[in-house]
Formats: C-alpha cells, structure tokens, sequence
C-alpha cells in the first residue's frame, strides 16, 4: 500500500527558477554600466558641495551596490563565475576601456580649486573632500591575470594598426604638397590627423599604466612600426623645409613639430 501524498502548504511558493547563463550576461552589463553611470556623476559634481548633490551621490553609490550583491547572489545560485558568462570577455572590457578613459580624462583635467588648501581650525573640511574620502569609485578589473594581459594586448594592437594608419596619412598629406596651393590645403588636412594620433597615444598609455606587464610585449610592436613610419614621415618633413614650405608658415610650423621623430630613428 502506497504512502499517502503530502500536499505542500498552501503558502509555501515554487522555488524560482535558476538565473540563465544570457540572463546573468545581461545583469552584469546592466551593473558595470550603472557603475560608470555612478563614477561619471561622481567626477561631474566634484565641485557641488550641497547636501542635495552629496544624497544624489549616496543614493547612486548605494544602487550600485545593491546590484552588485544581487548579481553576486544570482551566480552563486547558478553556480557559475563571471568568466564563464557568455561574451564576458567583451563585456569586460568594454568596461574597463570607458573606465580608463574616464579616470584619464579627470584626472589630467584642471582643477578649479586648490587641492592642497588647508581648512581654517574650527570649519569643516569641503563636502568634495569628505566625499572622496566616505566613497571610492568603482574600479572593477578581472580576476585572472592573464585575461587582463590578453585584453591590453588586444586593445594595444588595435591602438597600433590605427596609429600606423594615421602616421601613413600623414606622409601621404606631406606628399601632396607641391606649391604653394597644395601647402595650404596639406596643413589644414594635417591638424585633425595629429589630434586624433594624440589621442591615441594618451589612450595607448592609460592602457600600459593599468597593466605594463601585459602592455610590455606589444610595446616593441609598436615601436618598431613608429620607427618605420617616422623614417618616411622625416624624409618628407625634411623635403618641404628644404623647399621653405612654399611659403607657408603655418606648414613650416608644423613640419618642424614633426621633427622630432628623428629622435626616434635609431
């Protein structure tokens, strides 16, 4: 004779199902965003010292937190790591290329008040100060090594095959001045060729400080393919001073600017 069946209490509710591996992929882009969303706001009001702005702050700071520990929860439950997430590795770093612009950007803007001033005895220290020091931003980067070197890596060959591209635009635009006509136009093209290779450079560095070991075996890849480039790029620099840039000034004063690569041809 069978056992009789035990019908669960009306209350008791269905365990919830496990989270999917896609699901979690999702709430971990959801958290890092909201985490550059938070990091954002908190550079962007450094120099509004109100209560309002400080709760604004918390309250971000504490619904990222939140998110964190829910995801945390929901890969225990799944039994899986971040890594194991499907497109993990792009979500990451994703993450940590916006962040390190992000920190790169602030950090090398100028400050509008005096970082070392001293507060008078008997005042309360400035709410921004107090607020660096009662929360931190959020820096997330990965836990394995080796999947942080084979992103720098990555994202370093990608730097050097556009900065190559730039520098092979830049001897074609030298080229192309002739006379006096061209110099003029070659100048103008120049200019947004020479900030976007800055910009690239100041990104290729945030990158090697983050992880100069990764950084280290692309370095010489990329050297190698400046001081190549750089060779045509002087022989052309040296051609139109040669010739007084047609007259140009403002040419021959960017070609001597460009000069300085011969330091580099070694």
């Amino acid at each position: 004779m069978s056992a009789p069946a035990v019908c669960a209490p009306a209350s008791t509710q269905p365990a919830a199902p496990l989270p999917t591996k896609d699901a979690l992929a999702a709430e971990l882009t959801a958290t890092l965003n909201a985490a550059l969303e938070y990091n954002y706001l908190f550079f962007a009001l450094q120099e509004r010292t109100d209560a309002a702005t400080d709760r604004q702050l918390i309250n971000k700071h504490r619904e990222v937190e939140t998110k964190i520990l829910v995801l945390a929860k929901n890969l225990r439950r799944a039994g899986c790591r971040a890594e194991d997430l499907p497109s993990f590795d792009g979500i990451m770093s994703n993450y940590r290329h916006t962040n390190l612009l992000l920190l790169g950007y602030y950090n090398t803007r100028p400050q509008t008040t005096k970082q070392n001033e001293r507060v008078p005895r008997g005042e309360q220290e400035p709410a921004r100060a107090r607020r660096q020091n009662d929360m931190s931003i959020f820096c997330f980067t990965y836990n394995d090594t080796k999947l942080l070197h084979r992103d720098t890596q990555r994202r370093l060959s990608e730097l050097n095959s556009l900065m190559t591209d730039l520098l092979s635009m830049l001897r074609r635009e030298l080229e192309r001045a002739v006379d006096p006509e061209s110099a003029a136009q070659t100048n103008t093209r120049i200019t947004p060729i020479s900030y976007r290779y800055e910009e690239l450079c100041q990104e290729t560095a945030l990158y090697v400080e983050d992880d100069p070991e990764g950084a280290g075996p692309v370095l010489q890849e990329m050297e190698q393919a400046y001081s190549g480039m750089c060779r045509a790029i002087k022989q052309q620099a040296e051609r139109l001073l040669q010739a007084d840039c047609y007259g140009n000034e403002e040419l021959a004063a960017t070609v001597q600017m460009l000069m300085h690569i011969s330091n580099q041809d070694r």
